[in-house]
């Protein structure tokens, strides 16, 4: 489950072109508050991250549990850096403007996840949602 976990994770190294997203996440422990209500890092252009992205970029939001363990993240995703293998367990891509959301389970990790398209749109999973 563990491996699956950070699998998952790495599909969200920040990457895009235009949007400031927030950014946290919950592991390391000490990293600071990153939860459902509570976001530790303040908003980030991702296009100092990564100037070339390969697809559309949007604003993510994800809770993971597996193991006993709730891994929490908000950052950029870079849509067509996910190898086609792994889009069956991401929402789709959202409208333009809009949010796309999913729950999938793999390898015993369930997760939650919201993509987002406009700037600042996963602080919550409610704000990821709106239209």
């Amino acid at each position: 489950g563990k491996v699956v976990l950070l699998a998952v994770l790495g599909l969200l190294v920040p990457k895009t072109e235009c949007h400031t997203c927030f950014s946290c996440a919950s592991v390391p422990p000490g990293s600071g508050p990153c939860d459902a209500t509570h976001t530790d890092g303040p908003s980030i252009d991702c296009a100092q991250i990564v100037p070339s992205p390969k697809g559309a970029v949007y604003c993510a939001i994800l809770e993971a549990t597996g193991d006993g363990v709730t891994y929490f993240s908000r950052t950029c995703a870079d849509y067509g850096d996910v190898p086609p293998m792994e889009k069956p367990f991401l929402p789709a891509a959202p409208p333009a403007g809009g949010h796309s959301c999913g729950t999938f389970t793999n390898y015993g990790v369930k997760t939650h996840m919201c993509l987002c398209d406009s700037d600042e749109c996963n602080q919550h999973f409610s704000d990821a949602r709106q239209e």
